[in-house]
């Protein structure tokens, strides 16, 4: 039998797991969209359709991660942060070094990286539990 530490850091490890899972899809799907767009799209306007795009995903990705969760702000500040680091390390290997892609940093990427930071914290605070037990 497993004592109650022991379940915690197997529970710890189950979110943050899946905290970072979300954080690679988000950003393969972002990577993917660039890389169909990059035919058809010129390079200084590529973001903006992918912004349009991944937003509403990542909301979505948020509600169905956090709605009715029952934890504290902390994890939705970890959500947000883990799912903010993952885009900015893996664009700046996969598409600034690999691409030497110079003028990346452009408006459209800061506004993807605040509201990657942003939208699963609000989520969680408006959808989930944030450690309360509501009533039945």
């Amino acid at each position: 039998m497993r004592g109650r530490g022991e379940a915690v850091k197997i529970v710890m490890k189950r979110m943050l797991l899946g905290t970072i899972g979300w954080g690679l899809i988000l950003w393969a799907v972002g990577f993917g969209l660039g890389m169909m767009l990059f035919s058809f799209v010129p390079i200084k306007f590529i973001g903006w359709p992918i912004l349009a795009v991944l937003l509403p995903v990542t909301a979505l990705a948020a509600y169905k991660r956090l709605h009715n969760t029952n934890t504290f702000l902390w994890y939705y500040l970890l959500v947000a942060a883990v799912w903010v680091s993952v885009a900015i390390v893996l664009d700046y290997v996969f598409l600034v070094q690999a691409f030497n892609a110079q003028g990346y940093y452009d408006l459209d990427v800061t506004i993807y990286y605040v509201a990657t930071f942003f939208i699963p914290l609000v989520t969680g605070l408006i959808f989930g539990r944030t450690g309360k037990v509501r009533a039945k």
